[in-house]
């Protein structure tokens, strides 16, 4: 029975620790946006690239080519 008088107010700063810390990320901007992360992982980044392939990629233009 002791125990329980111990790990009820634990378990009370433990829930209100983390009520805070919940109220804390709100009132930061940490849940505004939950979209954009799981898609910027699609988006193809052009540094990515090695610089051959992004000069080929800039050199792709048919007038270019017709001037040759």
């Amino acid at each position: 029975m002791e125990i329980i008088a111990l790990l009820f107010p634990m378990t009370l700063l433990f829930g209100l620790g983390f009520l805070i810390a919940y109220i804390w990320a709100a009132k930061n901007g940490q849940y505004d946006d939950i979209v954009t992360p799981s898609h910027r992982i699609l988006i193809d980044d052009e540094s990515d690239q090695p610089e051959q392939e992004r000069s080929e990629i800039k050199t792709d233009n048919p007038e270019e080519k017709s001037n040759e």
